[in-house]
């Protein structure tokens, strides 16, 4: 009989034991858990905002969902990381827009805006980045670094007026080519890495970039002259695959988007005071402000938007004239 009682007692607990073990595993296997990559290195400023929006997703998903932020450029190169993405090998990225115009036609063009993200989100550009990403498999979940006129030219020499510039050779990182063929200067294609030693080198006169990478990376040793007369914005976006996306419950999906809303007037904010600091570093580091006569500095700004408009239509004669309108 005790016989009887002590294994009616042990097979009670083995199924006990087994039902609680499957409803922990059911637990575990319900968290959602998305890779995420950035085009930048973990510590730089423009990952600030990207580990604020994973922590409060984190937060508010308690624990249905989890986003983990594995690394930057050193996993997957950011001119690959859209791709990637697209692909599913990772789940989410951040990366610039001027990085992934092959694998999202006309999302580079946010640049050349001067438009906040607000007034964006109203006259239909952000619609517009939306589809498009879908196109590529991509969810566009919004900007994380965000404010506008970042860029400047930075020069080893200085300038007097805008005349000046043509012949000197002028790294570019592929963008605002068209300006540099209009007023004559010579475009040298350097990624950020090459940037320091094809200025030591002598291999560039100067750059266009924008201000927080220049101590960031210790390019005011080289550069000790910038044109006053920012331009173009910081263009940093946050995308998920698309599948991964939409295997999301709503809720869950309406969490990430609120996140990224709230966050916009953060990051302005953020991106404005990381600014100041950059302009008193570069003073501290000697860097020197050059004022062209203000008919060279309307031309030069002028000229900056307009080619780059025109450059989107005649890329994208689809839908380029329509692009450039939202972006005015």
């Amino acid at each position: 009989m005790r016989k009887q009682i002590l294994t009616s007692m042990i097979m009670c607990f083995l199924v006990t034991l087994i039902f609680t073990t499957g409803l922990c595993g059911q637990a575990s296997a319900k968290q959602i858990k998305l890779k995420v990559v950035s085009f930048t290195f973990l510590d730089s400023l423009e990952n600030k905002m990207l580990q604020l929006f994973i922590e409060r997703v984190n937060e508010r998903a308690k624990g249905e969902l989890f986003m983990d932020l594995i690394g930057g450029p050193e996993i997957i190169s950011p001119f690959e990381l859209a791709q990637s993405v697209s692909k599913g090998i990772i789940d989410v990225g951040l990366n610039s827009t001027s990085f992934y115009p092959g694998t999202v036609p006309g999302a580079e063009a946010y640049l050349a805006s001067k438009l906040s993200i607000q007034e964006l989100r109203k006259n239909g550009f952000h619609d517009f980045v939306i589809e498009q990403h879908k196109k590529a498999n991509l969810y566009y979940l919004g900007a994380m670094f965000e404010s506008v006129d970042t860029w400047n030219i930075f020069l080893t020499k200085p300038v007097t007026n805008l005349n000046e510039l043509k012949g000197l050779r002028l790294g570019d990182g592929t963008v605002a080519l068209p300006f540099l063929k209009k007023i004559g200067a010579v475009s040298v294609t350097l990624g950020l890495e090459e940037s320091y030693t094809a200025l030591d080198r002598g291999i560039a006169d100067g750059i266009l970039y924008p201000r927080l990478l220049i101590p960031q990376f210790k390019l005011d040793e080289k550069l000790k002259y910038y044109i006053e007369g920012g331009f173009f914005r910081n263009d940093t976006s946050l995308f998920m695959n698309l599948n991964k996306w939409n295997s999301l419950p709503k809720h869950l999906q309406k969490i990430m988007q609120e996140v990224a809303i709230s966050l916009e007037k953060d990051s302005e904010n953020y991106a404005n005071k990381v600014d100041m600091d950059i302009r008193k570093a570069m003073e501290t580091s000697g860097v020197k402000k050059i004022i062209l006569p203000e008919a060279d500095k309307k031309k030069m700004l002028d000229l900056i938007y307009q080619t780059e408009w025109e450059q989107a239509v005649e890329r994208y004669p689809d839908f380029g004239p329509e692009l450039v309108n939202t972006l005015r």
